[in-house]
């Protein structure tokens, strides 16, 4: 979805994955950003203001930039 700012990305997700998470109980759904306070941002919304879902069945993964040598 491509919406200017605070119209309604967040919302659209979370009910998408909410969804997913009541039809497919041992599923699994990944949501990718390119940021840690955006991610951080959606897990708040996804598990307390919007869908109330348990945050023990939410987990972040994050990566880590390496450097290569030549």
């Amino acid at each position: 979805v491509t919406l200017p700012t605070g119209l309604g990305k967040t919302f659209i997700a979370s009910a998408v994955m909410f969804n997913y998470y009541r039809w497919f109980p041992t599923g699994q759904i990944f949501f990718v950003a390119p940021t840690k306070p955006l991610v951080n941002q959606q897990i708040h919304a996804f598990s307390s203001t919007i869908t109330e879902v348990n945050e023990a069945h939410i987990h972040e993964l994050t990566g880590m930039n390496s450097k290569i040598s030549r």
